[in-house]
């Protein structure tokens, strides 16, 4: 994992510590939560994906969280689906992370195109040119964007292959888990309560749950 301070760490497995129990928290108080899924490039399998990003939000105790699962291809009429700059050290999903941590084996993504307009970039990974299209370069893998009034936050982290079955090593690495949680507290909400836990995984050592 590289983030901004351009500090390189290459990627390492880890033991798997158990499960932490959620955390208790009232039904009223929580972020409701809309996971749109059902479509999906061939190589990515969301049927994997999308429960094990429910469950993390919801293993917070700060989202209730409904899935909506869109119909197959052919099988809805007409296939209508039109209802469907701060310093990073700053940014308040980044505070209290580590400047560089290690991050399971996951799929890294290069040569993202624009329009990269409002967008700040949060964290980045270097691209080697020993990897198909890679760049030698700070690739960005999570970002905050200002859409209108609105708050979106993008991570590239946690690749699910077309073939592959729980446990997913990159979608229950702490780190993922962590993001996940703040961002879509943050987008939800403009701010983060939710703390850094203490297996969060160092510039030497990954964490997975």
């Amino acid at each position: 994992m590289v983030l901004p301070d351009g500090r390189r760490r290459t990627v390492a497995g880890a033991a798997r510590p158990r499960r932490r129990q959620r955390q208790a928290r009232p039904a009223q108080s929580r972020i409701k939560v809309l996971l749109v899924t059902g479509q999906s490039h061939r190589y990515h399998n969301w049927e994997v994906s999308s429960p094990i990003v429910a469950r993390q939000l919801e293993d917070s105790g700060r989202f209730a969280v409904t899935v909506a699962t869109t119909p197959a291809k052919g099988t809805a009429p007409n296939q209508d689906m039109s209802s469907f700059a701060p310093r990073f050290s700053d940014y308040q999903i980044m505070k209290g992370l580590p400047p560089a941590w290690m991050h399971a084996k996951d799929e890294l993504y290069s040569n993202l195109r624009g329009p990269a307009r409002n967008v700040t970039i949060l964290a980045t990974a270097t691209a080697p040119t020993s990897m198909p299209n890679g760049t030698g370069e700070n690739e960005p893998i999570v970002m905050a964007i200002a859409y209108g009034q609105g708050r979106v936050f993008h991570d590239t982290l946690g690749h699910v292959g077309a073939t592959e079955k729980e446990p997913i090593a990159p979608m229950n690495s702490v780190d993922y888990i962590v993001l996940l949680q703040r961002g879509t507290e943050w987008a939800a909400t403009g701010a983060v309560t939710i703390p850094v836990p203490r297996d969060f995984p160092t510039a030497d050592k990954t964490s997975i749950r």
